[in-house]
């Protein structure tokens, strides 16, 4: 609970917090409800058969083309949202599954039957995932501050982090600023067993596709744009209203102009700025709604 309220800034929705039945393990999940708003797709979330438990931060975009491959083979469900599809999934598929999210997701998979934990990270890394690896001790949370929450975590600096900070400007991964704190990599899924043995794994593959050198300028440009139309209209999906960030830069003016095509009247957009003539200056954030 002590963790949890750390970071419930990341889902102020719902807090829940199951545990395995001889305490070996614990999962707390923060919600942001945005498909399926019901409180039956809380997490952490447990399949039919109890022998796996979820708790899933993110967004997986072709979870509804999944759940209909998953119906034909048989699985029910009880909610419309994502959560449960990956839940069906792992049971379908195993680790599988994983490479065939298309989506934004860092996920904690504890099986029941093996005693396994599984903990996975989007290809991009989107979404944070840290880890703690102590004496008999395996604790993992969206961000630090909820694993330094933690009594059997010890504040120690990691000195080479320090050096690294200091001479790249940030720490690669996996280290982090606390000694035997980890970053799991982006791409990157960790099998840890209840007897302690813990094995890394990449959902990366070589990806190489000669035939895109061959295209035209005019190609290239209309590829582009399809691109970007789709990766647009696919995050569409949510049962709450849908928002864009415009800043006045390419970027968000790009996505907002798709978005709003789909959208119409519907799409609400913000500006942040702040008032003060130097940074030192006391700041006041406004947020600005633009017509």
């Amino acid at each position: 609970k002590k963790m949890g309220t750390q970071i419930i800034h990341r889902g102020p929705d719902n807090f829940s917090i199951q545990t395995d039945l001889d305490n070996t393990l614990g999962i707390g999940h923060c919600r942001l409800a945005i498909v399926d708003l019901s409180k039956s797709a809380n997490q952490p979330m447990t399949n039919r058969t109890r022998d796996i438990t979820l708790a899933f931060n993110g967004m997986i975009y072709n979870y509804k083309e999944l759940r209909n491959e998953l119906i034909v083979k048989g699985y029910q469900f009880r909610t419309n949202c994502d959560t449960e599809v990956i839940l069906n999934g792992f049971k379908e598929y195993g680790e599988g599954i994983l490479s065939r999210l298309d989506g934004m997701f860092a996920l904690a998979i504890w099986q029941q039957k093996t005693r396994t934990l599984l903990l996975a990270r989007d290809r991009m890394g989107k979404k944070p995932l840290y880890f703690f690896k102590g004496n008999r001790q395996f604790i993992f949370a969206s961000e630090m501050k909820a694993i330094l929450a933690s009594p059997n975590v010890q504040k120690k600096m990691n000195l080479h982090a320090s050096f690294d900070f200091l001479t790249l400007g940030y720490v690669p991964a996996p280290a982090t600023m606390v000694k035997n704190v980890y970053k799991l990599q982006a791409g990157a899924y960790l099998t840890v067993s209840s007897a302690g043995e813990i094995h890394e794994s990449s959902l990366w593959k070589d990806y190489r596709s000669p035939s895109i050198s061959k295209l035209s300028y005019r190609e290239h440009v209309s590829l582009t744009r399809e691109k970007v139309k789709l990766a647009v209209t696919k995050r569409l999906v949510s049962d709450v209203p849908i928002g864009s960030f415009l800043s006045g830069g390419m970027d968000s003016s790009v996505v907002t102009g798709i978005l709003a095509r789909n959208l119409g009247n519907n799409l609400r957009t913000f500006s942040l700025g702040f008032k003060g003539e130097t940074v030192s200056d006391k700041v006041n954030w406004d947020m600005l709604q633009a017509k």
